[in-house]
């Protein structure tokens, strides 16, 4: 894991992201790619069109500066940094900059909410989840203090998430993390008994290349509750958490917004960091 990419709008959740992001490359010796969105279309109360390109462009360097100030900051001590501006407001580009760039990791900063005074939305974090291929750490803004020792991953064991599955233990053995399994059992159609579940987990760690599914399967934490978000909930009010992980599917996918709401409903309620993996 060499490179982190972290996209930046000098709000007060993006600057939580970044501290953890310098906390991460210094455990991993990784470089942070910090990217700015700037909006070129900046609104002015001009109708003159050389006024507001003039408008622009000096809002525009203004900006410019900041960046590079923020940068600057002695925060980054000791971390390579990668200072990339980006002359688009469309996050739809983070995707294209996180293939391009070949980075490992995506971590964003948000409020939980539709963001204002130009905080990333959750709009832009759902964008992000359904659109970019890597792994997406969510830190919200008022989360304590990182940290990585103990992974819950969340998952229904389908064998489709087996992929994402070995992508987890692979990222908790490079963070040196603890990986723990919460299955949630909800009411109605996808209802399973012990046994059902038994067998579901069973085939699941069978495909996954397990030595021994049997005691897989052990390690795995059940429990019941009205909706998959409000087990979590349940389940990390009495275990220690550092970390949620849930497997979603591509914005692709045909399973697209059961797969999306999931996710989605899980980064804007938890306050613990969320990361998502794409199956």
């Amino acid at each position: 894991m060499k490179k982190i990419l972290i996209p930046v709008d000098f709000s007060s959740a993006s600057r939580k992201a970044v501290t953890v992001g310098v906390a991460l490359a210094r455990q991993l010796d990784a470089k942070l790619i910090l990217a700015h969105m700037l909006d070129q279309n900046v609104t002015t109360s001009s109708h003159n069109e050389i006024e507001r390109i003039n408008h622009n462009e000096h809002t525009s360097k203004e900006i410019a500066e900041k960046f590079e100030q923020f940068c600057k900051d002695p925060a980054f001590a000791g971390v390579i940094i990668e200072p990339l501006l980006q002359n688009t407001h469309d996050f739809e580009r983070i995707a294209h900059l996180a293939n391009d760039l070949q980075c490992d990791f995506l971590l964003m900063g948000t409020k939980g909410k539709k963001g204002s005074g130009g905080s990333l939305s959750t709009n832009n974090t759902a964008q992000a989840i359904a659109e970019v291929d890597i792994p997406v750490l969510v830190i919200k803004e008022n989360s304590l203090q990182f940290a990585c020792s103990k992974i819950l991953f969340v998952n229904n064991f389908d064998t489709e998430s087996v992929s994402a599955y070995l992508r987890i233990k692979k990222i908790a053995n490079i963070l040196g993390s603890t990986l723990d399994h919460l299955y949630v059992n909800t009411p109605g159609t996808g209802f399973k008994s012990t046994a059902e579940v038994d067998a579901l987990l069973f085939n699941f760690f069978q495909k996954s290349g397990e030595e021994y599914p049997i005691q897989a399967i052990k390690k795995v934490h059940r429990i019941s509750d009205y909706s998959i978000a409000d087990g979590i909930q349940s389940h990390s009010q009495l275990n220690a958490i550092d970390i949620i992980a849930i497997p979603t599917h591509a914005k692709r996918h045909p399973k697209e917004q059961l797969s999306k709401s999931i996710s989605e409903a899980i980064a804007y309620q938890a306050i613990k960091p969320v990361l998502t993996l794409h199956i």
